[in-house]
């Protein structure tokens, strides 16, 4: 049997093998949050539907998009990692962005601790790659890196980050970690100035990271609930039931099911 599409298999170090005997299965963080899924079919046709053909010309503009998000993004990874992309790959349309960038750092001191970092819990059978941590102004962000629009599913996949990397053995944890917020770096295709997102300013106050763990616990369980008896998760499943049990009984007490 073959990895899952929408599975990590993590050998005993963390690190990504294809090898289903020297590695453990663990489920996606992007896959337990799309139990919530975001309805783009009205703005989809508000947008596209007097098109000759509406579904032709929405692919097409998503993959213009993220295409060009993900050029603007491994510029800033790169800059920050002190390995600019060469002049000769940098495109016309990615100008606005990268003025953009460029006035924020020079208005804010930014420093990265890790990027691109495969993080997980054993303990919730849960993997995921982290886009930034950070340090902005000398405090330390987990952080996500939008072009487009900013979610609050943006914070919940985050929140979930943290508490992974909260999990580490100190050895390898990073300091202060514990600490950290969450933050959405905005960075506009068409140029503007880049927008920060903090999980206080994007909630006015209203939601705490542990709130967003709970959403986080809450769709995982809704994906076990689906899936608990599909042949592919066995791995998977076999190994989140014993931890799930109990949520499963605060569910049913809380909505006397």
């Amino acid at each position: 049997m073959g990895i899952p599409y929408n599975c990590y298999c993590l050998d005993k170090n963390g690190l990504v093998t294809n090898d289903l005997n020297k590695g453990d299965l663990y489920i996606s963080v992007s896959t337990v949050l799309k139990q919530e899924g975001k309805d783009l079919v009205g703005w989809a046709l508000r947008t596209f539907g007097n098109e000759e053909s509406p579904l032709k010309a929405y692919q097409a503009y998503m993959d213009k998009v993220s295409d060009l998000g993900s050029r603007i993004h491994a510029y800033v990874e790169n800059d920050m990692k002190g390995t600019p992309i060469p002049d000769k790959d940098i495109q016309e349309d990615m100008l606005p962005a990268i003025e953009s960038w460029e006035d924020f750092k020079a208005a804010n001191k930014i420093e990265m601790v890790a990027s691109e970092k495969i993080v997980y819990s054993s303990k919730w059978r849960v993997a995921g790659t982290v886009d930034l941590v950070v340090r902005l102004n000398d405090k330390l962000y987990v952080a996500d890196f939008k072009t487009g629009g900013v979610y609050a599913s943006a914070f919940t996949q985050m929140a979930a980050y943290k508490a992974f990397m909260c999990q580490e053995p100190k050895k390898k944890r990073i300091e202060g970690i514990e600490d950290a917020d969450l933050l959405v770096l905005n960075l506009h295709r068409d140029g503007g100035s880049l927008d920060l997102h903090t999980l206080d300013s994007f909630n006015k106050g209203r939601v705490t990271i542990e709130d967003e763990l709970g959403v986080f616990h809450s769709l995982r369980y809704i994906w076990y609930q689906r899936n608990c008896k599909v042949k592919k998760f066995e791995a998977v499943i076999k190994n989140m039931r014993d931890v799930l049990n109990s949520l499963e009984e605060r569910f049913k007490e809380a909505f006397k099911l």
